[in-house]
């Protein structure tokens, strides 16, 4: 079984940021983006339309983030790629005072910090609320940018310019924020053992 993760076709997406409010509506029951496992980046060149992606989990193999986590609070399964976080009580104890050296690892930055409970939060592909095997962030899309894809797929659908474009230009941008989460007192990553981008 080839895993699958949500991709966006950026020559369809619109940037309306629905998928983000059926994501927060169905794993937190709130009309909040914050809470949203998938964020839509935007890409403004001077003289050209903007552009825009929406980004979550890739389910990498190998991840990175489950590998820095100093508490083992991140999984994988094996069979489908959902990596998952730890949210039993002992887990939430430890991570009162998140390190957020997942979410600095993560090369799609498809990791949040629930502002709710102080902890990493992650795309499961909404197992308990799929409709025809759809994720709500799938179906709300109204213009159908969003679809389940695996790897293979994914690197047929982001060959476009615009997908590199988007990608460059979102990567760039976490590189320079990479203070911030020092700036809010998470752990400063160590000295990474983190795969760089090839």
């Amino acid at each position: 079984m080839k895993w699958q993760f949500v991709v966006c076709d950026p020559s369809k997406c619109v940037g309306c940021e629905i998928c983000e409010l059926a994501c927060s509506i169905s794993k937190e029951k709130s009309l909040n983006n914050l809470y949203s496992r998938i964020h839509t980046v935007h890409l403004e060149n001077v003289g050209e339309p903007i552009s825009s992606m929406s980004i979550t989990c890739h389910h990498c193999k190998d991840p990175v983030c489950v590998k820095v986590c100093p508490r083992e609070a991140l999984s994988q399964d094996e069979r489908t790629g959902v990596i998952t976080v730890n949210t039993d009580f002992e887990a939430k104890q430890s991570c009162h005072v998140p390190c957020g050296w997942c979410m600095a690892s993560c090369e799609f930055g498809a990791l949040i910090l629930n502002p709710k409970f102080s902890m990493a939060a992650v795309c499961d592909l909404c197992p308990d609320d799929r409709v025809d095997g759809e994720p709500p962030c799938v179906r709300a899309c109204p213009k159908d940018a969003l679809s389940l894809a695996t790897t293979d797929e994914v690197v047929k659908k982001t060959e476009s310019k615009t997908s590199k474009d988007i990608l460059e230009e979102h990567e760039k941008a976490r590189e320079d924020s990479k203070t911030f989460y020092e700036k809010f007192g998470y752990m400063p990553m160590p000295p990474t053992k983190v795969i760089k981008k090839k």
